[in-house]
């Protein structure tokens, strides 16, 4: 089965960058790792929640079944619509990769 990375962050300020802590996710049979500051809030499970410790950064970190990847594109517009308001689209969503794992991304 192949997956895709999604990860949502919403930086509003800078944090920190000395990495601490390494999460595994999905926990049960894990297919990436990802490597956060140790005074950062980690929650992980099916996926990684995190935020720094002055809280003026959150990052959502999912693996989803490559099919899913466009309905979780339009939840993640809603869920930033919701924390921004008035956030405007840049272009369509752009595709990439990070450490051989692809992921698309969203300027807005």
């Amino acid at each position: 089965m192949k997956f895709i990375l999604f990860c949502l962050a919403l930086i509003s300020g800078s944090t920190r960058l000395l990495a601490e802590q390494t999460i595994q996710c999905p926990e049960k049979k894990p297919v990436f790792s990802i490597t956060f500051p140790d005074d950062w809030k980690v929650e992980a499970g099916d996926s990684v929640s995190a935020s720094s410790a002055d809280e003026l950064a959150n990052i959502e970190v999912l693996t989803l079944d490559q099919s899913e990847a466009d309905t979780a594109i339009d939840v993640a517009k809603e869920a930033i619509a919701n924390q921004f308001k008035g956030v405007k689209w840049q272009g369509e969503p752009m595709e990439g990769e990070i450490n051989e794992m692809p992921v698309t991304f969203l300027t807005g």
